[in-house]
């Protein structure tokens, strides 16, 4: 049985922007619930792999949230049009972000930062 879903979406550009992340300051990115009989209070997010990394959802939130910044969003009130048409929004029109934003692998980590 095949099924059919159609949407008003369609991909019309894509468009592909690399780039690199510098950290300034200590990053913990935890992933979440941690056992109580475990050895540390926070485990860094990891790559199957064991490389760690920031999870696309983390970047695309920092990225929202400049934005909204910078189009003058006050505080405690509604996001800008242009921040809700790039990043998506839920509310009455549940608009799906016209984003996809990786994860972004740390490299260049010595064993004992991470």
């Amino acid at each position: 049985m095949s099924m059919t879903i159609r949407t008003k979406a369609s991909l019309v550009k894509k468009y592909v922007i690399r780039g690199t992340v510098t950290l300034q300051s200590p990053l913990l990115i935890s992933m979440g619930a941690v056992p109580a009989e475990a050895p540390l209070d926070a485990y860094v997010m990891r790559m199957a792999d064991g490389r760690p990394f920031i999870p696309g959802t983390s970047l695309a939130g920092v990225l929202r949230d400049a934005m909204a910044e910078h189009f003058g969003k006050p505080e405690d009130e509604e996001e800008p049009a242009v921040v809700r048409q790039v990043f998506g929004d839920i509310g009455e029109e549940d608009a799906q972000s016209s984003l996809s934003i990786a994860d972004v692998v740390l490299t260049n980590c010595a064993a004992g930062e991470m």
